[in-house]
């Protein structure tokens, strides 16, 4: 059951996207600057122009993250999901502009908790949790102690 503070959250589509799109699980404290943060629709098309395979099974979430450690971990709320974690795959766009697999010990998907999830049920709140090197293969900003991560899932 949500908490009266979740449903307030999820009860405002602006709300929804201003508090809810991003946030650093380890360093809760740190604050980010949202307006470095987007949701796209990704079409399929693009997709698989982008070297995805399968079929497009979320938003396209880019963050960027200033003033951080070598490896950060980034979690992405999001909703509309449902099945099988196992029948995803996540996609990360790399220096080249191409869509790459990543490896699945790199990111995993759970609940409001932080508790990794196995089945998705459609109306509740998970996070893609993603972990990401500075400097590394998804890692789109060329600045030092400065990361920019966009991903997207597939099915």
């Amino acid at each position: 059951m949500r908490s009266t503070a979740q449903r307030a959250i999820w009860s405002c589509c602006a709300c929804r996207i201003a508090l809810c799109i991003c946030y650093l699980p380890e360093m809760p404290y740190r604050e980010m600057d949202l307006d470095k943060a987007a949701r796209n629709v990704l079409s399929q098309e693009q997709f698989e122009q982008g070297g995805g395979e399968g079929t497009v099974a979320s938003w396209c979430n880019t963050a960027t993250i200033r003033n951080v450690h070598p490896n950060t971990t980034v979690a992405f709320r999001m909703n509309n999901l449902s099945g099988s974690t196992s029948d995803l795959m996540l996609y990360a766009y790399g220096t080249d502009g191409k869509l790459q697999q990543v490896a699945s010990a790199m990111c995993k998907i759970t609940d409001e908790t932080g508790e990794a999830v196995t089945e998705l049920a459609d109306g509740m709140l998970y996070e893609l949790r993603v972990t990401v090197a500075d400097g590394g293969d998804f890692d789109l900003s060329e600045a030092e102690k400065e990361i920019k991560l966009s991903v997207v899932l597939g099915k």
